[in-house]
């Protein structure tokens, strides 16, 4: 089935104001968002989009507001710094940065429970930042960065530390 351009709506992503506006004179036929993505914001549409313009709006609105709160994610770069350090002294220890020795894991400190029953505690603050390898680092500084922010911002820099370790611990 051939596709007419008419029938399509055509979203542009531009860097500057003064872009759009050849792209507006030269797009042609059919609807057109265009999208300042410097500035998180809808600069152009033609035709019958309101609808579609509204949900972008939306979208683009969370976007500025959550990249905003990030400022404030003092308490999660500590804990990503020291989760990656701590994942580099394992690596080098292990002379594999992709899979870490588990002997390297138990040196530095990884829940054992014969270890910790026999006197050990400070194993149950150390294994939190312990990974066993590149794809569980990254996966978890991934999370970290992604919601660290919004429970940073919701509880407070004491309170995000308190629950961050309570949580590892438990």
């Amino acid at each position: 089935e051939e596709v007419n351009d008419e029938n399509l709506v055509k979203v542009l992503m531009v860097d500057n104001n003064e872009s759009w506006k050849k792209c507006a004179e030269n797009h042609g036929r059919g609807e057109l968002i265009i999208i300042n993505y410097m500035q998180n914001q809808i600069v152009y549409f033609n035709g019958n989009n309101e609808q579609i313009v509204k949900l972008l709006n939306v979208l683009l609105n969370e976007i500025v507001r959550t990249t905003q709160n990030k400022g404030s994610m003092t308490v999660t770069w500590i804990i990503i710094a020291v989760n990656v350090i701590v994942y580099a002294i394992s690596a080098w220890l292990s002379n594999n940065p992709i899979e870490i020795n588990s002997s390297v894991l138990n040196l530095l400190g990884a829940k054992n429970n014969a270890l910790i029953a026999s006197g050990q505690y400070y194993r149950l603050i150390t294994c939190m930042f312990l990974h066993g390898g590149l794809i569980h680092i990254g996966a978890n500084m991934y999370s970290l960065y992604c919601m660290g922010y919004m429970l940073e911002n919701v509880y407070g820099k004491a309170k995000y530390t308190a629950i961050y370790f309570l949580s590892g611990i438990t």
